[in-house]
């Protein structure tokens, strides 16, 4: 029996260890910008030889020419950090600015006016509760924020049918004839 225990506490810290190891991978913040990659705008005046001289003297090639703002999109190679290019480029007499090629996340937090009340998505203690006391909804909606073919089906009597967030959201049944008392689809609901 002791032997028994053992391997099922084994395979028990087994299983949270490789749980934990997701989360932790998971929740590995994003890069905030791309390696081996550079945003330069030149300075005006400065001639097109000169640019590719640098560009080629650095050992970086051209990905493409942002015409609009005139600002070149290099590849850097790999021996070279974007911290070394950015030293590199930013101290030329030729450069009016280098940056990384940054890269930018869509933020799925709802724009909901009434959100900071709605503790159930995201407690931070707000109301007064337990802080983290919730369904994790903006951690879930780093993930997806959905399908409009999905359909959900609440089961409560206790719905607004006219309130804000859900009346436009409502799915009313095509094959059902409202009010008739009738079931027409044969799926059980006569409504």
């Amino acid at each position: 029996m002791k032997k028994i225990k053992k391997i099922a506490l084994i395979i028990a810290i087994g299983l949270v260890s490789l749980a934990m190891s997701h989360v932790e991978a998971y929740s590995q913040e994003r890069p905030e910008y791309l390696p081996g990659e550079l945003l330069v705008k030149f300075r005006e005046g400065v001639s097109g030889d000169e640019i590719k001289s640098l560009i080629a003297g650095n050992g970086a090639g051209v990905v493409k020419r942002i015409g609009l703002i005139d600002v070149y999109h290099l590849k850097l190679p790999s021996s070279l950090s974007v911290q070394q290019a950015l030293t590199l480029y930013r101290n030329s007499p030729l450069v009016k600015y280098a940056e990384p090629n940054y890269l930018r996340y869509p933020d799925v937090t709802p724009n909901d006016p009434r959100y900071s009340e709605m503790w159930g998505l995201n407690n931070t203690g707000q109301t007064g509760g337990t802080a983290d006391a919730d369904i994790d909804a903006p951690e879930a909606w780093n993930i997806t924020t959905g399908d409009p073919d999905v359909v959900v089906a609440v089961i409560d009597s206790g719905m607004d049918l006219n309130h804000e967030d859900l009346a436009a959201n409502l799915y009313t049944n095509p094959g059902e004839i409202p009010g008739n008392g009738i079931d027409d689809d044969g799926n059980g609901y006569y409504r």
